[in-house]
């Protein structure tokens, strides 16, 4: 498994992965991904873009790295793009497992963008109030 995350002039994480997602990928993923949470917190959580249309495989300890991940306050809301039928399958799981409702489905990275990009006025009111 590969990936590479990039943080967008937007503001939005841009993560591609693909190919077989094991125990070692999970965790340097984990590790990789860490680098932008730390700045953040529950008020001004990190979103992110992610492209998995190249996922092949996941073990369990790599979903319960994405578990993790989602349980994490810092980690806001997630637009996945061309997501496979078993990985929008897994997703519904952690959704259930961690109770968020924080990511959605998309078949291009414009809609994907266009979505999270809506999300921020309203963060950014409930930040004045």
């Amino acid at each position: 498994m590969a990936h590479e995350i990039n943080m967008g002039s937007d503001g939005l994480l841009r993560v591609k992965m693909w190919g077989d997602f094991g125990k070692l990928e999970g965790d340097q993923f984990y590790q990789d991904m860490s680098v932008y949470l730390e700045p953040a917190n529950a008020e001004n959580p990190v979103n992110s873009i992610m492209d998995i249309e190249g996922i092949q495989t996941m073990s369990a300890a790599a979903r319960k790295h994405f578990t993790d991940l989602n349980s994490d306050p810092r980690f806001g809301y997630a637009a996945f793009v061309k997501a496979p039928r078993p990985v929008r399958v897994l997703t519904k799981f952690i959704l259930k497992a961690t109770g968020r409702k924080n990511i959605e489905f998309f078949n291009n990275e414009s809609d994907a963008a266009a979505w999270l990009l809506s999300l921020q006025p309203a963060r950014e009111s409930r930040e004045t109030q």
